[in-house]
């Protein structure tokens, strides 16, 4: 429920109080994605698998929201070194580590 309280914040603040940047539609998208992936393995009875999903994919935004804030200063080595850590992250998570906890969990 905390997550939810989060992520729904997060989605209203977006929706409603940000300035609209070209990138509107695809976090809108994300917010949606996420209220529903917690409300639906809530309502399923399924918050262990919402759950791991929500923080794996948490770990990956770490280096996402310290790129953004190293893309803003004079520091390009580190936001270079940030940018490739981000790729790498972000890959290992989302590309490797999600498909197979999804198998893993709804296999058996």
């Amino acid at each position: 429920m905390f997550e939810l309280g989060y992520i729904g914040g997060a989605a209203i603040e977006h929706m409603f109080f940000e300035e609209r940047t070209n990138d509107f539609i695809m976090y809108t998208l994300h917010h949606i994605c996420a209220v529903m992936l917690i409300v639906s393995s809530y309502m399923t009875n399924h918050l262990g698998a919402g759950c791991l999903v929500l923080f794996h994919l948490d770990l990956a935004d770490i280096f996402t929201n310290s790129a953004s804030g190293f893309g803003q200063t004079k520091y390009d080595i580190l936001a270079a070194i940030n940018f490739f850590s981000l790729l790498i992250v972000w890959f290992y998570t989302r590309m490797l580590i999600l498909p197979w906890m999804i198998y893993k969990i709804f296999s058996g």
